[in-house]
Order: C-alpha cells, then structure tokens, then sequence
C-alpha cells in the first residue's frame, strides 16, 4: 500500500496532509522522503530521502522499480548507508531498481511524503535532504556514495553537528521535525 502526502507551513505552523494528485509536482523541484513499516504492526521508519528537480518523476520512477526482478542479476556489491550500516547485497549497476524492489519487498506500507514549499535552490534542498536523513535516521539514505566503514564517533559527530547547523541557519524550517513525526 502507499500512501502520498504533503508537508506544507500554514502560517507559522507546519502541517501534514494527505495529498490528492501526485501529478500536480510535475516539473516542481522538491524534497520527498519515504517512510516504511515491516508488519501493520509496526511503527513508520524514515527509509530514504531525496532532493529532486521533478517530484513526481522522481517518486514515479522509483516506485516503478518497485517491481523490478533482480533475480538474474550477479550480486556482486554489498551497499552500506550513510553511516556505515550494511544494507543489502545487490548489483551494482542496477542499485537503484535493487533498492526499490527491496524496500517494497520488505516494508509493504510506504508512506511517501513531498515537502511543499517550492525549493528552486539546490543547494537548500540538498541541506534539507541531509537534514531529514540525519534527523531520522533514512535507513537507505546514502548520498550517491558508498560507505563502509564510519565509527560510533563519526556517526554522532556527523549528525549533531549537521543537525544543529541546519536548525541555526534555516529558520524557516523550525517545527518542520514535528510535522513529520506526526506521520511517524
């Protein structure tokens, strides 16, 4: 099941809402972020984080890829997150498609969401992205890198400092943490 919604400030408030068309983010710059559970039982986690150009062409790829059959392929790289922790084995040329058809394969309620605030600044989205994988903890957020070996150490420095410089510097976003753990 996957369910679509937005973030957006009303006000001086964040608020989330369920949303009607994926096809109105055509050509609109962004962030998303999809949250997952194993069973119905469980709690939504934070599984990735993306900063796009084109939301709905994004999430639309993606989720097509939720149907994608790697099981022919060599699987030959074993993918590790932002922060050191192992993920799955795949193929390397086709991580992407592995990734996807992984998530849905093992969280089956997905809950994607677009931060609606209309970021033409790539650079803003970047901070963003990094800033909602940081914060929660995207299990499959990996930057476009691979990365194996990051200490305990590194791991906390890394997201308290990240986390505290983007709530200094972007104002804007303030409560922003709130509306998504609502969706938590």
């Amino acid at each position: 099941m996957c369910e679509f919604y937005t973030i957006s400030k009303k006000g001086n408030k964040w608020v989330s809402e369920p949303l009607k068309e994926l096809t109105d983010f055509s050509t609109i710059p962004g962030v998303w972020f999809v949250l997952g559970k194993e069973t119905s039982d469980d709690k939504f986690i934070c599984l990735d984080v993306a900063e796009t150009g084109d939301i709905r062409n994004e999430i639309t790829i993606d989720i097509g890829f939720t149907n994608f059959d790697y099981s022919k392929l060599k699987m030959d790289y074993e993918a590790y997150n932002k922060l050191g922790k192992y993920m799955f084995t795949c193929n390397h040329k086709h991580f992407r498609e592995c990734l996807w058809s992984y998530i849905k394969a093992n969280y089956p309620d997905l809950k994607f969401t677009i931060i609606n605030k209309g970021i033409n600044d790539q650079k803003t989205r970047k901070n963003l992205e990094q800033y909602i994988a940081y914060k929660f903890d995207a299990i499959f957020w990996r930057d476009g890198r691979r990365y194996k070996n990051v200490d305990d150490k590194r791991k906390k420095l890394i997201t308290e400092t990240y986390c505290k410089s983007f709530e200094k510097d972007n104002q804007n976003y303030n409560g922003l943490d709130t509306a998504i753990k609502s969706l938590i």
